[in-house]
């Protein structure tokens, strides 16, 4: 499939590593301004040196609605559209939570179900709301892939997908809502 998005001005939450490091990578070849989002700065500049193809990054929490605000109205402030918002923004586990894996989900939720959940499902609110209210310049449609991983993972990215299917139905025919879980 030849996925072309010239013209186009992609958002990668989570854009600095892994996943959305990847899908950062395959816009900006497929000819889209990609703008990554995380917390560290450093990161984030190297992972858009990398990603060349003029890949533009912003430090910014999204879970955090003042940061998340900031961060879309400096995207439209340089490129002035918002086409495709790729929610990926994830609490990766801790190492502790690796050795949890055989426990039992209350043993996995020590902690780190209250940190993914801050970050995963709830992180996506507020860039969704504040995308919502930049305008209409947007793509269609909603796109959604989820594949397995442990089980506060899993219940985190559960929510996410949930919420995900829900943004695309409210912010559709403007908004291209994605998300994406790893195996």
């Amino acid at each position: 499939m030849d996925l072309r998005l010239d013209q186009k001005v992609a958002v990668v939450t989570g854009g600095s590593k892994g996943i959305g490091r990847g899908i950062a990578q395959t816009f900006a070849e497929s000819g889209a301004q990609v703008v990554i989002v995380s917390r560290k700065a450093d990161q984030l500049e190297a992972a858009a040196a990398e990603i060349g193809h003029g890949c533009d990054w912003i430090a910014a929490n999204v879970g955090e609605p003042d940061q998340a605000e900031r961060c879309l109205h400096e995207v439209m402030n340089r490129h002035g559209a918002i086409d495709v918002l790729v929610n990926n923004t994830a609490a990766n586990p801790t190492p502790a939570h690796h050795r949890c894996r055989s426990g039992s989900v209350e043993q996995d939720a020590a902690g780190q179900h209250h940190r993914a959940a801050g970050v995963d499902p709830a992180g996506v609110e507020p860039v969704a709301a504040r995308a919502r209210r930049l305008g209409d310049q947007h793509l269609v449609g909603g796109r959604l892939h989820h594949q397995r991983d442990p089980r506060v993972y899993d219940v985190t990215k559960a929510a996410l997908i949930h919420l995900t299917k829900q943004l695309a139905s409210e912010l559709g025919p403007q908004v291209r809502v994605n998300c994406v879980a790893r195996d």
